[in-house]
Protein backbone atom coordinates (compact mmCIF):
# COMPACT_ATOMS: atom_id res chain seq x y z
CA UNK A 1 0.00 0.00 0.00
CA UNK A 2 1.22 3.51 -0.84
CA UNK A 3 4.54 2.48 -2.41
CA UNK A 4 4.47 5.42 -4.82
CA UNK A 5 3.61 9.03 -3.90
CA UNK A 6 0.00 9.91 -4.62
CA UNK A 7 1.00 13.25 -6.16
CA UNK A 8 3.35 11.60 -8.66
CA UNK A 9 0.72 9.10 -9.81
CA UNK A 10 -1.94 11.78 -10.20
CA UNK A 11 0.40 14.03 -12.20
CA UNK A 12 1.10 11.22 -14.65
CA UNK A 13 -2.56 10.25 -14.80
CA UNK A 14 -3.54 13.80 -15.75
CA UNK A 15 -0.88 14.00 -18.45
CA UNK A 16 -1.96 10.70 -19.99
CA UNK A 17 -5.64 11.63 -19.81
CA UNK A 18 -4.90 14.89 -21.63
CA UNK A 19 -3.23 12.93 -24.41
CA UNK A 20 -6.05 10.39 -24.47
CA UNK A 21 -8.58 13.23 -24.78
CA UNK A 22 -6.62 14.77 -27.64
CA UNK A 23 -6.71 11.37 -29.34
CA UNK A 24 -10.49 11.17 -29.03
CA UNK A 25 -10.57 8.38 -26.43
CA UNK A 26 -12.53 10.34 -23.82
CA UNK A 27 -16.11 11.57 -23.69
CA UNK A 28 -15.93 15.28 -24.63
CA UNK A 29 -19.00 15.99 -22.48
CA UNK A 30 -17.25 14.85 -19.28
CA UNK A 31 -14.33 16.40 -17.37
CA UNK A 32 -11.01 15.02 -18.59
CA UNK A 33 -9.88 14.14 -15.06
CA UNK A 34 -12.70 11.60 -14.74
CA UNK A 35 -11.40 9.59 -17.68
CA UNK A 36 -14.86 8.70 -19.02
CA UNK A 37 -14.49 6.69 -22.21
CA UNK A 38 -15.82 7.74 -25.60
CA UNK A 39 -17.89 4.69 -26.65
CA UNK A 40 -17.29 5.39 -30.32
CA UNK A 41 -13.50 5.29 -29.88
CA UNK A 42 -13.07 1.85 -28.27
CA UNK A 43 -9.89 0.13 -29.43
CA UNK A 44 -7.19 -2.15 -28.12
CA UNK A 45 -3.55 -3.10 -28.46
CA UNK A 46 -2.27 -3.94 -31.10
CA UNK A 47 -4.84 -2.27 -33.39
CA UNK A 48 -3.47 0.75 -35.27
CA UNK A 49 -6.35 2.92 -33.98
CA UNK A 50 -5.01 2.20 -30.49
CA UNK A 51 -1.33 2.58 -31.35
CA UNK A 52 -1.79 6.04 -32.91
CA UNK A 53 -2.70 7.45 -29.49
CA UNK A 54 -0.74 5.01 -27.35
CA UNK A 55 2.66 5.98 -28.74
CA UNK A 56 2.37 9.41 -27.14
CA UNK A 57 1.25 7.95 -23.83
CA UNK A 58 4.08 5.41 -23.64
CA UNK A 59 6.70 8.10 -24.34
CA UNK A 60 5.53 10.31 -21.46
CA UNK A 61 8.50 11.36 -19.35
CA UNK A 62 6.73 11.26 -15.98
CA UNK A 63 5.40 7.77 -16.71
CA UNK A 64 8.94 6.45 -17.27
CA UNK A 65 10.09 8.11 -14.06
CA UNK A 66 7.44 6.33 -11.98
CA UNK A 67 9.02 2.93 -12.55
CA UNK A 68 12.47 4.24 -11.54
CA UNK A 69 11.20 6.23 -8.55
CA UNK A 70 13.65 6.08 -5.61
CA UNK A 71 10.99 4.51 -3.36
CA UNK A 72 10.50 1.71 -5.89
CA UNK A 73 14.18 1.07 -6.59
CA UNK A 74 14.98 1.12 -2.88
CA UNK A 75 12.21 -1.41 -2.25
CA UNK A 76 13.62 -3.85 -4.81
CA UNK A 77 17.20 -3.27 -3.64
CA UNK A 78 16.10 -4.52 -0.23
CA UNK A 79 14.20 -7.51 -1.66
CA UNK A 80 17.17 -8.64 -3.77
CA UNK A 81 19.83 -7.64 -1.22
CA UNK A 82 21.78 -6.17 -4.13
CA UNK A 83 21.24 -3.40 -6.70
CA UNK A 84 18.02 -3.82 -8.66
CA UNK A 85 17.64 -3.36 -12.41
CA UNK A 86 14.36 -2.27 -13.99
CA UNK A 87 13.81 -3.34 -17.60
CA UNK A 88 13.74 -0.46 -20.08
CA UNK A 89 10.72 -2.01 -21.79
CA UNK A 90 7.50 -1.88 -19.79
CA UNK A 91 3.77 -1.99 -20.43
CA UNK A 92 1.22 0.78 -20.12
CA UNK A 93 -2.40 -0.40 -20.42
CA UNK A 94 -5.55 1.51 -21.35
CA UNK A 95 -8.58 -0.73 -21.01
CA UNK A 96 -11.90 0.54 -22.34
CA UNK A 97 -15.15 -0.46 -20.60
CA UNK A 98 -16.59 -3.86 -21.37
CA UNK A 99 -19.71 -3.80 -23.55
CA UNK A 100 -21.70 -6.05 -25.84
CA UNK A 101 -19.38 -5.23 -28.74
CA UNK A 102 -16.12 -4.79 -26.85
CA UNK A 103 -14.50 -7.18 -24.38
CA UNK A 104 -10.74 -6.88 -23.95
CA UNK A 105 -8.49 -7.28 -20.96
CA UNK A 106 -5.47 -9.32 -19.85
CA UNK A 107 -6.37 -13.01 -19.99
CA UNK A 108 -5.10 -15.74 -17.68
CA UNK A 109 -1.36 -15.89 -18.27
CA UNK A 110 2.18 -15.93 -16.90
CA UNK A 111 4.81 -13.32 -17.72
CA UNK A 112 7.71 -15.75 -18.10
CA UNK A 113 6.85 -16.72 -21.69
CA UNK A 114 6.90 -13.05 -22.72
CA UNK A 115 9.75 -11.69 -20.58
CA UNK A 116 12.30 -14.54 -20.55
CA UNK A 117 15.71 -14.08 -18.95
CA UNK A 118 16.28 -14.75 -15.27
CA UNK A 119 13.49 -14.71 -12.70
CA UNK A 120 11.97 -11.24 -12.54
CA UNK A 121 9.31 -9.51 -10.48
CA UNK A 122 6.43 -7.57 -12.00
CA UNK A 123 5.12 -4.39 -10.39
CA UNK A 124 1.58 -3.51 -11.52
CA UNK A 125 0.42 0.01 -10.67
CA UNK A 126 -3.02 1.49 -11.47
CA UNK A 127 -2.90 5.13 -12.52
CA UNK A 128 -5.70 6.22 -10.23
CA UNK A 129 -8.03 4.47 -7.82
CA UNK A 130 -8.95 1.05 -9.17
CA UNK A 131 -11.84 -0.78 -7.50
CA UNK A 132 -12.50 -4.34 -8.59
CA UNK A 133 -15.22 -3.29 -11.01
CA UNK A 134 -12.74 -1.10 -12.90
CA UNK A 135 -10.57 -4.08 -13.78
CA UNK A 136 -8.09 -4.63 -10.98
CA UNK A 137 -5.56 -7.44 -11.24
CA UNK A 138 -6.17 -10.90 -9.76
CA UNK A 139 -3.49 -13.51 -9.02
CA UNK A 140 -3.70 -17.25 -8.38
CA UNK A 141 -2.02 -17.58 -4.99
CA UNK A 142 0.60 -20.36 -4.99
CA UNK A 143 0.67 -20.71 -8.78
CA UNK A 144 4.26 -19.44 -8.98
CA UNK A 145 5.45 -22.85 -7.75
CA UNK A 146 4.17 -24.80 -10.77
CA UNK A 147 6.57 -23.63 -13.49
CA UNK A 148 5.49 -22.55 -16.97
CA UNK A 149 2.06 -23.87 -17.97
CA UNK A 150 0.75 -24.78 -21.44
CA UNK A 151 -0.82 -21.99 -23.48
CA UNK A 152 -3.22 -21.37 -26.35
CA UNK A 153 -3.86 -18.42 -28.64
CA UNK A 154 -5.54 -15.70 -26.59
CA UNK A 155 -7.39 -12.55 -27.58
CA UNK A 156 -6.34 -10.65 -24.46
CA UNK A 157 -3.16 -8.72 -23.73
CA UNK A 158 -0.08 -10.74 -24.65
CA UNK A 159 -1.86 -13.07 -27.03
CA UNK A 160 -1.26 -16.25 -24.99
CA UNK A 161 -3.68 -17.62 -22.41
CA UNK A 162 -3.17 -20.67 -20.19
CA UNK A 163 -5.08 -23.71 -21.44
CA UNK A 164 -4.75 -26.09 -18.46
CA UNK A 165 -6.41 -26.08 -15.01
CA UNK A 166 -5.18 -23.15 -12.93
CA UNK A 167 -3.39 -24.04 -9.69
CA UNK A 168 -3.88 -21.94 -6.58
CA UNK A 169 -6.69 -19.75 -5.28
CA UNK A 170 -7.73 -16.54 -7.05
CA UNK A 171 -7.29 -13.42 -4.91
CA UNK A 172 -7.87 -9.77 -5.77
CA UNK A 173 -8.91 -6.50 -4.23
CA UNK A 174 -9.38 -2.79 -4.77
CA UNK A 175 -6.40 -0.46 -5.21
CA UNK A 176 -5.93 3.17 -4.22
CA UNK A 177 -3.62 5.74 -5.80
CA UNK A 178 -0.02 4.78 -5.00
CA UNK A 179 -0.68 1.08 -4.38
CA UNK A 180 1.27 -1.58 -6.25
CA UNK A 181 0.94 -5.33 -6.76
CA UNK A 182 4.22 -7.27 -7.01
CA UNK A 183 4.63 -10.90 -8.10
CA UNK A 184 7.11 -13.23 -9.81
CA UNK A 185 7.13 -14.14 -13.50
CA UNK A 186 5.54 -17.59 -13.10
CA UNK A 187 2.59 -16.28 -11.07
CA UNK A 188 -0.68 -16.89 -12.93
CA UNK A 189 -2.69 -13.68 -13.14
CA UNK A 190 -5.39 -11.86 -15.07
CA UNK A 191 -7.19 -8.53 -15.13
CA UNK A 192 -10.85 -8.36 -14.20
CA UNK A 193 -13.24 -6.82 -16.74
CA UNK A 194 -13.70 -3.05 -16.65
CA UNK A 195 -17.39 -2.62 -15.79
CA UNK A 196 -17.24 1.15 -15.25
CA UNK A 197 -17.66 3.86 -17.89
CA UNK A 198 -14.03 4.99 -17.52
CA UNK A 199 -10.78 4.00 -19.22
CA UNK A 200 -8.69 1.94 -16.81
CA UNK A 201 -5.06 3.10 -16.98
CA UNK A 202 -2.15 1.21 -15.45
CA UNK A 203 1.48 0.32 -16.02
CA UNK A 204 3.55 -2.74 -15.22
CA UNK A 205 7.33 -2.92 -15.13
CA UNK A 206 9.82 -5.73 -14.47
CA UNK A 207 12.61 -5.81 -11.85
CA UNK A 208 15.43 -8.23 -11.12
CA UNK A 209 18.91 -8.29 -9.57
CA UNK A 210 21.27 -6.33 -11.79
CA UNK A 211 23.69 -9.28 -11.95
CA UNK A 212 21.20 -11.63 -13.63
CA UNK A 213 20.35 -12.24 -17.28
CA UNK A 214 17.95 -9.97 -19.17
CA UNK A 215 16.32 -11.02 -22.45
CA UNK A 216 17.29 -8.73 -25.33
CA UNK A 217 13.68 -7.80 -26.11
CA UNK A 218 13.39 -6.08 -22.72
CA UNK A 219 16.05 -3.58 -23.69
CA UNK A 220 13.89 -2.16 -26.49
CA UNK A 221 11.02 0.29 -26.56
CA UNK A 222 7.47 -1.05 -26.55
CA UNK A 223 6.71 -2.50 -29.98
CA UNK A 224 5.47 0.14 -32.39
CA UNK A 225 6.76 3.08 -30.31
CA UNK A 226 9.85 3.83 -32.37
CA UNK A 227 13.45 4.10 -31.18
CA UNK A 228 14.70 5.37 -27.84
CA UNK A 229 15.68 8.55 -29.67
CA UNK A 230 12.04 8.93 -30.73
CA UNK A 231 10.83 8.39 -27.17
CA UNK A 232 13.28 10.85 -25.62
CA UNK A 233 12.69 13.54 -28.23
CA UNK A 234 9.90 15.13 -26.19
CA UNK A 235 11.57 14.90 -22.78
CA UNK A 236 12.56 18.02 -20.87
CA UNK A 237 15.50 16.40 -19.05
CA UNK A 238 18.27 14.00 -20.07
CA UNK A 239 18.37 12.59 -16.55
CA UNK A 240 17.60 8.82 -16.62
CA UNK A 241 17.77 8.60 -20.39
CA UNK A 242 19.64 5.39 -21.32
CA UNK A 243 20.07 4.66 -17.59
CA UNK A 244 20.89 1.01 -18.38
CA UNK A 245 24.25 2.08 -19.79
CA UNK A 246 25.37 2.52 -16.17
CA UNK A 247 24.93 -1.25 -15.66
CA UNK A 248 26.93 -4.17 -17.00
CA UNK A 249 23.75 -5.86 -18.26
CA UNK A 250 24.03 -9.56 -19.15
CA UNK A 251 21.79 -9.54 -22.23
CA UNK A 252 20.67 -12.90 -23.67
CA UNK A 253 18.30 -13.90 -26.51
CA UNK A 254 14.62 -14.39 -25.72
CA UNK A 255 13.35 -17.98 -25.89
CA UNK A 256 10.83 -17.54 -28.70
CA UNK A 257 9.56 -21.13 -28.71
CA UNK A 258 6.33 -20.14 -26.91
CA UNK A 259 5.62 -17.43 -29.48
CA UNK A 260 6.46 -19.71 -32.40
CA UNK A 261 3.98 -22.26 -31.10
CA UNK A 262 1.32 -19.57 -30.65
CA UNK A 263 1.92 -18.21 -34.13
CA UNK A 264 1.60 -21.63 -35.75
CA UNK A 265 -1.69 -22.20 -33.92
CA UNK A 266 -2.89 -18.76 -35.06
CA UNK A 267 -2.07 -19.54 -38.69
CA UNK A 268 -4.01 -22.80 -38.51
CA UNK A 269 -6.97 -21.09 -36.84
CA UNK A 270 -7.03 -18.30 -39.43
CA UNK A 271 -6.95 -20.77 -42.30
CA UNK A 272 -10.11 -22.29 -40.79
CA UNK A 273 -11.69 -18.83 -40.67
CA UNK A 274 -11.47 -18.53 -36.88
CA UNK A 275 -11.63 -14.83 -35.93
CA UNK A 276 -10.01 -15.62 -32.57
CA UNK A 277 -6.68 -15.64 -34.44
CA UNK A 278 -7.02 -11.97 -35.41
CA UNK A 279 -5.03 -10.32 -32.62
CA UNK A 280 -2.22 -12.88 -32.74
CA UNK A 281 -1.88 -12.24 -36.47
CA UNK A 282 -1.78 -8.48 -35.84
CA UNK A 283 1.11 -9.03 -33.44
CA UNK A 284 2.99 -11.00 -36.09
CA UNK A 285 2.47 -8.26 -38.70
CA UNK A 286 3.62 -5.52 -36.33
CA UNK A 287 6.31 -7.25 -34.29
CA UNK A 288 7.81 -10.34 -35.94
CA UNK A 289 11.26 -10.09 -37.51
CA UNK A 290 10.54 -12.80 -40.11
CA UNK A 291 9.26 -11.14 -43.33
CA UNK A 292 7.71 -14.37 -44.62
CA UNK A 293 5.66 -14.75 -41.43
CA UNK A 294 4.56 -11.12 -41.62
CA UNK A 295 3.40 -11.50 -45.22
CA UNK A 296 1.50 -14.70 -44.41
CA UNK A 297 -0.15 -13.07 -41.38
CA UNK A 298 -1.09 -9.98 -43.41
CA UNK A 299 -2.72 -12.11 -46.10
CA UNK A 300 -4.70 -14.10 -43.54
CA UNK A 301 -5.77 -10.92 -41.75
CA UNK A 302 -7.10 -9.48 -45.00
CA UNK A 303 -9.17 -12.62 -45.49
CA UNK A 304 -10.47 -12.63 -41.91
CA UNK A 305 -11.21 -8.90 -41.64
CA UNK A 306 -11.00 -7.01 -44.98
CA UNK A 307 -11.77 -3.64 -43.31
CA UNK A 308 -9.11 -3.94 -40.61
CA UNK A 309 -6.84 -0.91 -40.20
CA UNK A 310 -3.28 -2.05 -39.62
CA UNK A 311 0.24 -0.95 -40.41
CA UNK A 312 3.29 -3.07 -41.06
CA UNK A 313 6.34 -1.33 -39.57
CA UNK A 314 9.73 -1.40 -41.19
CA UNK A 315 12.12 -4.05 -39.88
CA UNK A 316 15.88 -4.11 -40.14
Amino acid sequence: RGLLPRSSILETRRRLLDKAAQGGWLDPASPVERGVANPSAVCKDPEEAYMRVFRGLWADETLHRLRTHPDVMGFFDRIFDEPAFVHPMFVQRNIFPKSERFDFTSGIHQDKVHIGGATNHAMWVPLGDCPREKGSLAVAAGSHRTGVLDTKVGSGAGGMDICVPIPGTWVTGSFEVGDALIFTDTTVHQALPNRTNEVRMSFDARYQPATQQVAETNMRTYSGCGTWEDVYAGWESEDQQYYWRDFDVNVVPLDTSYHERRDQMAFEMAERGDLAARDALLRIVQRDADPEKRIRAEQLLTQLDPELDFEQPAHA
